[in-house]
């Protein structure tokens, strides 16, 4: 299914001309990577996928606390996530910035 997910969202972007295009074709075609090897490429893409997916209620599942994510992602880092990427999102958690991206965002 994810294959087939990302593919779908990325073949459209495919012939784009532009950068912009091109970096949503990548994205879209590779956000699903984890670092322990599984799913495809774009690891910062990966780790806002989950967390906003966490974050938002869902026919199946209520929605999380912002904070309920974040020790989630944290500790999935060197397992689903690469590491230095929680690392640098741990950095938009404690300067607040990541409160101010949700707000902005969300």
């Amino acid at each position: 299914m994810a294959q087939t997910y990302t593919s779908g969202g990325a073949d459209p972007l495919q012939a784009g001309q532009s950068r912009l295009i091109r970096l949503a074709h990548d994205i879209a075609a590779c956000h699903h990577e984890r670092w322990d090897g599984g799913g495809s490429a774009a690891r910062m893409v990966a780790v806002a996928d989950v967390l906003d997916a966490l974050t938002h209620a869902r026919p199946d599942k209520a929605a999380w606390t912002v904070e309920e994510a974040v020790t989630e992602i944290q500790r999935n880092a060197g397992l689903q996530f690469d590491p230095e990427t929680v690392a640098a999102f741990d950095t938009l958690v404690l300067t607040g910035e990541l409160r101010s991206i949700l707000a902005r965002y969300a």
